[in-house]
């Protein structure tokens, strides 16, 4: 289940997000260059943590200066799958490409421990959407 939330919420965190503050902060690349590493979703009043593997190092994405980012998930025994892409800032906006496939998301927090982005996406399988506040801390 951890597997399947890290990289539902990963890609969701890419999608485009609708409301009327989208617009309201400017984010600088150089402010999202580091490593994150996925703390909870927020459902509603449910906060869930991430679910680390335990005994392997923690899952994570990074985004580098020139653009590439790398998301890094551990499964059972420490097995690890790595996916890489591009992305681009505009505003608030990030804007991610993994092969063909171009997402894009809105950033609603950014500071040098915390990122925080609100997306909608179908986070416990029931095949509804729900609105999810994905929160990153730079250090494990």
């Amino acid at each position: 289940m951890k597997n399947k939330l890290f990289a539902l919420g990963f890609a969701a965190l890419f999608m485009v997000s609708c409301s009327d503050d989208d617009n309201e902060a400017v984010i600088r690349k150089s402010e999202l260059t580091r490593t994150w590493y996925p703390a909870s979703y927020k459902v509603g009043n449910t906060v869930t943590p991430h679910d680390h593997q335990a005994g392997c190092n923690r899952d994570n994405i990074s985004f580098d200066e020139e653009g590439s980012f790398m998301q890094v998930e551990y499964a059972e025994g420490c097995a690890v799958t790595t996916s890489t892409g591009e992305y681009s800032v505009s505003g608030n906006r990030i804007t991610i490409n993994i092969g063909e496939q171009t997402t894009v998301g809105t950033i609603k927090e950014l500071t040098e421990n915390k990122l925080v982005v609100v997306t909608k996406y179908d986070f416990d399988g029931d095949g509804d959407e729900e609105t999810v506040r994905e929160t990153y801390a730079s250090a494990p």
